[in-house]
């Protein structure tokens, strides 16, 4: 039983009672701040913060609800503010609720609900003060709080590492790209003039709503090119939009282009388009020759990005835009058909690694996210006065265990917190049990760093150990070469643990296997950096179970820890390894130093 679990079954066996919110708390306006100078407090908006001014409003811990515009954007502060019209800060009654518990319950809320406009939404207090939350106990509280505070670092956490891996393959994936794209040395070089039709489009007027409502036909404008493959676009026009301000419908698989537009400061906007479209006056759209295959072209186009951008940006001018001319001059690589298949595969590939919301980071990140929210109403739900509290905990082993999966598909690896695929003990003083010759085998630090070779014996058992344990050395001299060593045991009935050693069991055993596992562990270097080299390091028990563990898929453990025994039998087997060739060698000087010292007697 968790410590919640227990907490619940102490102070609210039978439910929680649900208060409304004006009954925990006081919802206040935000004000005007023009009149004030600029200083250090962060004045609020429903967007975040919007500059930061002299004096501050409210100076205690506060859940700041917007009042129009994003209303589904909470924030929690705790160091003093200033709040405008906009969005609204609450007083909370913290006898009765810790405010960082509100601030998750209103998340799990979902305020845009209660939305009461048809316009920008909007949240009135009247409709807010008669939001219900539970309110358990303070004690339950700091404890959902507490476990909901751990799971937002780790996700932020996994979050920035995903989003830099994400980085990273972008860049891996543009590395590659260039690479391939570069290899023109033995392909004619054309411009993109002669790829196929280059043409533009425009914008149906605005005030024809026969031109635009329950428009069907995709319309392609600046905003739509953030990804580089489209499914859809922001707006649609009209059959009669087509007809009546002849707008051209371009085929699928054509590649657009953006030649104006702000964006053209920093990137070049290229984007494969699998549907048939039109374009407005700001986006170039191509469609390919039958010597080009399309997504060749968009890969190429993409490729040189960076350099078309830099030669063909016009200067000046109130929008940025590109030299059209300059664009259509501009040299790619064409090599034949079948060189341009394979260099699509492989790009395209690795463009889905990063990118598809199916298998991509992106796609964890996501799942993260709901997995985070997942959890937090989980915790947060709790049933009223007569009902039961209801988990479903293998709805949380599936989900970790889909997410392991992802992971190892995507990467070939996942990486998981020491603590969530072990169980941890503590062994035992043994100082009063120690004889000659006892049945079990007292596994000490001594024990452990001589590879099983320097031996205590005790006649009890105090603390057994069993197959498939892995013993780690927790305490150990400065710059000792004991700490963080490990131990493998073999069989049961033969060992009992001593104290400062700690015992791990694998409790994954799917997803990982024991002897990956020791390999790991043994002297791992995020355990050894507490070694100070001046003073004796005393490995806690935290500090070991939240290290990170890199877990591939159980096919490749297997090949690693091969690789890994054959290395331990070369250093370390007496008949085969790195003992015997220095025996050899022994022999070989012997040899050689009897020869070299073996003179034929001075006859007298």
């Amino acid at each position: 039983m968790s410590r919640l679990d227990e907490l619940i079954a102490k102070f609210c066996p039978n439910g929680v009672k649900y208060r409304e919110l004006k009954d925990i708390l006081i919802i206040k306006n935000g004000k005007d701040y023009k009149n004030l100078t600029e200083g250090k407090y962060p004045v609020y908006g429903s967007g975040g913060i919007m500059t930061y001014v002299s004096s501050y409003v409210y100076d205690k811990p506060s859940v700041l609800i917007p009042r129009k515009g994003s209303i589904d954007k909470l924030y929690y502060v705790e160091e003093p503010f200033w709040n405008v019209d906009t969005i609204f800060y609450t007083e909370i009654d913290e006898e009765k609720v810790i405010p960082r518990y509100v601030y998750f319950c209103l998340q799990k809320e979902h305020l845009e609900q209660y939305n009461t406009a048809g316009g920008v939404p909007s949240l009135t207090q009247k409709v807010l003060n008669r939001v219900k939350l539970p309110v358990p106990p303070l004690e339950v509280q700091r404890e959902i709080v507490h476990i909901l505070d751990s799971f937002t670092l780790l996700t932020a956490e996994l979050t920035a590492e995903l989003t830099a891996e994400l980085t990273a393959r972008r860049k891996q994936y543009e590395f590659y790209r260039n690479k391939l794209l570069s290899q023109n040395k033995k392909y004619a070089m054309k411009p993109l003039s002669e790829l196929g039709e280059w043409s533009g489009g425009k914008t149906p007027s605005t005030a024809e709503r026969k031109f635009w409502e329950d428009g069907v036909i995709p319309w392609i404008s600046s905003k739509d090119m953030k990804v580089s493959t489209l499914e859809d676009t922001q707006n649609h026009i009209t059959q009669k939009a087509v007809k009546e301000a002849s707008m051209k419908v371009y085929p699928p698989n054509s590649i657009a282009i953006v030649t104006r537009s702000g964006i053209l400061k920093h990137t070049f906007p290229v984007a494969y388009v699998p549907f048939e479209t039109t374009v407005n006056q700001d986006i170039k759209i191509l469609v390919v020759n039958h010597e080009i295959l399309p997504r060749y072209a968009f890969h190429v186009i993409q490729g040189k990005g960076k350099d078309i951008l830099l030669k063909t940006k016009k200067q000046g001018g109130t929008v940025d835009s590109l030299d059209f001319q300059k664009v259509l001059a501009y040299k790619v690589p064409v090599p034949p058909k079948d060189i341009q298949k394979r260099l699509v595969k492989v790009l395209d590939n690795f463009e889905s690694i990063c990118n598809d919301l199916n298998i991509g980071l992106p796609a964890e990140i996501k799942a993260r996210q709901k997995q985070y929210e997942y959890y937090r109403d989980l915790l947060l739900t709790f049933a009223e006065k007569g009902n039961t509290i209801v988990t479903d905990r293998q709805t949380d082993r599936q989900t970790e265990l889909n997410v392991i999966k992802l992971l190892q598909y995507v990467f070939g690896y996942a990486v998981v917190k020491l603590d969530d695929i072990v169980d941890f003990r503590n062994g035992k003083g043994h100082e009063k049990n120690i004889i000659d010759n006892g049945k079990y085998i007292v596994v000490n630090s001594k024990f452990v760093s001589t590879n099983g070779e320097v031996k205590k014996y005790s006649d009890q058992q105090i603390c057994p150990l069993y197959k498939n344990d892995i013993l780690m050395v927790m305490s150990d001299l400065p710059n000792g070469r004991a700490l963080a060593k490990c131990y493998l045991v073999e069989e049961n009935d033969k060992y009992t643990l001593n104290q400062r050693i700690g015992a791990f069991t694998v409790n994954r055993t799917h997803l990982i296997s024991t002897k990956y596992l020791y390999y790991v562990l043994n002297r791992n270097r995020q355990l050894l950096r507490y070694d100070n080299g001046a003073d004796q390091t005393n490995l806690r028990k935290n500090d070991i179970l939240n290290i990170s563990i890199a877990i591939p898929t159980i096919e490749e453990q297997q090949k690693i820890t091969d690789i890994l025994d054959r290395f331990d039998s070369i250093c370390n087997d007496l008949s085969i390894g790195l003992p015997a060739e220095i025996e050899a060698r022994k022999k070989q000087y012997e040899y050689y130093r009897d020869k070299l010292l073996t003179f034929k007697e001075l006859q007298k």
